[in-house]
């Protein structure tokens, strides 16, 4: 048992030794232990004392520069050696610095340790500090040398990632008008420049400069004469910027000076790629810039008496928005987003683009006298969307989507578009007056509408249109609307006048096939001079009061009515129409209308009178080589007077109660016959 306490109690006497030859090189106490026997050692409170070595340490440091100009970047090495031995040492830190600032710390290993340092002083001559702080018996030491920042007359200036916005900012500010500066290679987060001098930016290498994308309102990776959301910047001329990735920020360039030049750049992922307020022809964006991926506008302008040509614009939400004045968007190709191009400014022209599946608008418009020409939209959900009154809309070719062409604004030209294979509006026109349209050639998919004339619309003029095979090709709910020249083959509905529309004017229009030309639901319209033939159920299919339905010509398929007036048909006039080859030639299921002056010809019955009929006035008709009946007449106080009834199978089959007066029967097979 002794021996095992004396063993014990060695132990711990070699353990505190070494523990306090580690712990400081000062002198410590220590136990002593007696007793000769093992077994039956003691311990006594006598100390004596043991001392640790201190190591005392050298340092050097080396500058791979001794003088540099504001930005470059020096390489600082520091050399930590045991005096005595000369051998490096291993632990311990350095710190450089100049004066009371701090460059940076830097562990020692192996004797060495070194740091990159981005010049930044004032010009003038500097200690650099070397301090190094000792670990274990290591002593500390500390080491100067000098460098001097230099006065740098020159135009030529290299930036790094590793260095800080403000560093940057500050050779922006600094250097001379006219200097180049080089963005070498790296990625640099954050940053947010202004230039408020003429100075050329260039990417070295692949440069990318990425902004907070956690919330997109960063604005401007380089502000040029711009205005951030807390700043306003200026650029007073010739300032360039070329060869940078710019994602992630509000706007990836912000102008406002009228002389810039920006080529060869990449925009992705921003709000904005550039926003440009500067004018005139000093602004330069090439279209060698690319822009993906924007969650606004590739390039959003505010500028005025610009052109934008020839951009190639895929995947932005927007292609091109435009707030200046005088600015032309032309020979672009736009592709995918919301937008393909808006314009909110007077007097501008959109021209000769080709724009691609849009979400909602190939071309938005909301300038007044702008000019949107020849530009070929495909699969857009609207092609064009105006707002902007006074404006031309010409020789646009659209394809596809669900409306060619929407105008909601006044004295608009919409003329010389083709427009094919939408599947709801060819041209809608929501409001506005005095719009003309014409001279416009619209196919469809058998299904929607030609021309849609909304009834918030007055006084437009729709002339000269072609269109073919769609469910309706041209309806009015409008006032005042005038629907001349045009011609319309092989829709469904050729022409429809609803129940809202007042004092529409149909006249001279040509209808060919389908199964109704005209429909009309309304009151005091006027129905003249149409031509309309091979439809299969309805010429002309009347619901309205006082209306005018004159000097029409109407040629059948030997099937349907030529023209039917519903129960609901009041004091109409249907005079000098000319109806052959129908069923029925003219049937009359209405309250007081007048039938006056038309020649039916050559219909199984050419007119018929309803037993819902009541007070129709027919005079002056000429009814002829009816294969079944020249007039049919079961209505009420009907009155047939001065009628030509020739060549017909039955010239006049009627109600007693007819007034029957004055008619000219010749070259019938039977000239009358009374039913019950």
């Amino acid at each position: 048992m002794g021996k095992i306490m004396f063993l014990s109690v060695m132990l711990l006497c070699f353990l505190f030794i070494n523990m306090v030859s580690a712990a400081s090189p000062e002198s410590q106490d220590i136990l002593s232990v007696n007793g000769d026997d093992p077994n039956t050692g003691s311990t006594s409170n006598n100390y004596a004392t043991l001392a640790a070595t201190p190591i005392n340490t050298t340092t050097s440091v080396k500058l791979s520069k001794s003088s540099a100009k504001y930005g470059d970047i020096i390489n600082l090495t520091a050399t930590v050696k045991e005096m005595t031995s000369g051998k490096p040492v291993n632990g311990g830190t350095v710190k450089f610095s100049v004066g009371n600032k701090t460059i940076g710390s830097v562990s020692v290993v192996n004797g060495m340790a070194s740091l990159k340092w981005v010049t930044d002083l004032n010009v003038g001559q500097y200690n650099i500090t070397t301090t190094y702080k000792g670990v274990g018996n290591y002593q500390n030491s500390e080491a100067k040398n000098t460098f001097n920042q230099i006065n740098y007359a020159g135009t030529s200036w290299t930036v790094h990632s590793n260095m800080t916005n403000t560093q940057i900012q500050y050779i922006i500010n600094n250097c001379k008008s006219n200097s180049y500066i080089f963005f070498s290679s790296g990625q640099y987060k954050k940053l947010s420049l202004t230039i408020f001098k003429p100075v050329n930016i260039r990417g070295n290498g692949l440069v990318t400069i990425i902004g907070n994308s956690s919330h997109i309102k960063d604005n401007g990776v380089i502000n040029i004469g711009g205005d951030s959301s807390t700043s306003a910047f200026f650029l007073f001329s010739n300032s360039s910027i070329r060869g940078l990735t710019i994602r992630n920020y509000s706007s990836g360039i912000l102008n406002m000076a009228n002389n810039l030049s920006i080529t060869n750049n990449t925009f992705i992922g921003n709000m904005d790629g550039i926003i440009n307020y500067g004018s005139g022809s000093g602004i330069k964006i090439s279209t060698t810039n690319i822009f993906k991926s924007n969650k606004g506008s590739a390039i959003y302008n505010y500028g005025n008496s610009l052109t934008f040509r020839g951009f190639k614009l895929a995947s932005n939400n927007v292609g091109i928005t435009n707030n200046g004045n005088n600015v032309d968007i032309m020979y672009n190709t736009i592709s995918g987003g919301e937008y393909g191009v808006i314009n909110y400014a007077s007097s501008g022209d959109v021209n000769y683009n080709k724009i691609y599946n849009t979400s909602k608008s190939g071309i938005y418009n909301t300038g007044s006298k702008s000019r949107i020409k020849s530009n070929t939209l495909q699969k857009n959900n609207h092609g064009i969307y105006n707002l902007g009154s006074n404006s031309t809309i010409s020789s646009n070719t659209i394809t596809g989507g669900n409306t060619g062409v929407s105008n909601n604004a006044s004295t608009t030209t919409i003329s010389h578009n083709i427009i094919k294979s939408v599947k709801i509006y060819g041209i809608l026109n929501t409001a506005g007056s005095k719009n003309n349209i014409y001279n416009n050639n619209l196919t469809g998919l058998n299904k929607g509408y030609g021309i849609y004339l909304d009834k918030n619309t007055k006084s437009n003029l729709v002339q000269r249109n072609k269109i073919n095979k769609l469910s309706c090709g041209l309806l009015d709910a409008g006032y005042s609307n005038t629907l001349k020249y045009n011609t319309l083959t092989l829709n469904d509905v050729g022409l429809s006048v609803s129940n809202s529309a007042k004092n529409t004017q149909l006249l001279f229009n040509t209808i060919s096939g389908g199964n109704v030309g005209v429909v009309n639901n309304a009151n005091s319209i006027s129905i003249s001079k149409n031509t309309l033939k091979s439809v299969r159920s309805y010429g002309i299919y009347n619901t309205g009061w006082k209306n005018k339905i004159h000097n029409n010509g109407l040629t059948g398929l030997g099937v349907g009515y030529g023209i039917y007036m519903d129960r609901t048909a009041k004091s109409n006039s249907i005079r000098g129409n000319t109806v052959s080859n129908f069923s029925y030639g003219l049937l009359d299921a209405g309250y007081g209308n007048i039938i006056k002056s038309n020649t039916l010809k050559s219909n199984k019955i050419g007119l018929n009178i309803s037993s819902h009929a009541r007070n129709a006035q027919i005079t002056y008709n000429k009814i002829s080589k009816s294969t079944i009946y020249g007039v049919y007449n079961e209505g009420r106080n009907s009155t047939l007077s001065r009628n030509e009834l020739t060549s017909n199978r039955y010239a006049l089959v009627t109600v007693k109660s007819v007034k029957n007066t004055k008619n000219t029967m010749k070259g019938n097979k039977v000239n009358i016959i009374f039913i019950k």
